[in-house]
């Protein structure tokens, strides 16, 4: 079992690119903890020739589920890969519904931080630049927390 952290998002598109950012930002922490930082951006194509069966992933993405911006939701890929649910990433979604279709069997979670907008730019929100250490900081605690799980099983 390898483990992966993939990043997804647009980087043109303002907070669309948060997963991007702070997966860039926490890159060498991931990987001090035995993880490969993936930034696959919008090329599904690329994440999946990264995935091999029985991969650990931890998929961090944008969402917007109308909460909080800057929030973090975390959820099991198991729920996430055989149902849509109003509010997921595209991004996720694609990446989890081609794995499925390719029968690639893989677990994890999806850490999703909620956004402010979307729109043309090379530049977070204001808001997400204001919560960006936060931000970090959660994804952290979030990696640490799974990695706490994995140790278990």
């Amino acid at each position: 079992m390898k483990k992966k952290v993939i990043a997804l998002g647009n980087r043109v598109m303002g907070d669309d690119a948060i997963g991007i950012k702070v997966t860039e930002f926490l890159k060498n922490w991931i990987s001090e903890r035995g993880f490969e930082a993936i930034i696959g951006e919008t090329d599904i194509d690329h994440c999946i020739s990264q995935i091999e069966d029985n991969d650990y992933l931890i998929i961090i993405d944008a969402a917007y589920f109308n909460e909080e911006p800057g929030k973090i939701n975390v959820f099991p890929i198991s729920e996430l890969s055989h149902q849509h649910k109003k509010g997921y990433s595209q991004h996720e979604m694609n990446l989890l519904q081609l794995l499925n279709i390719q029968r690639t069997k893989v677990t994890g979670y999806c850490i999703c931080i909620e956004i402010e907008c979307i729109e043309f730019s090379c530049e977070l929100s204001n808001t997400l630049k204001g919560k960006f250490l936060e931000i970090s900081e959660g994804v952290k605690k979030e990696i640490q927390n799974i990695l706490e799980v994995l140790s278990y099983a």
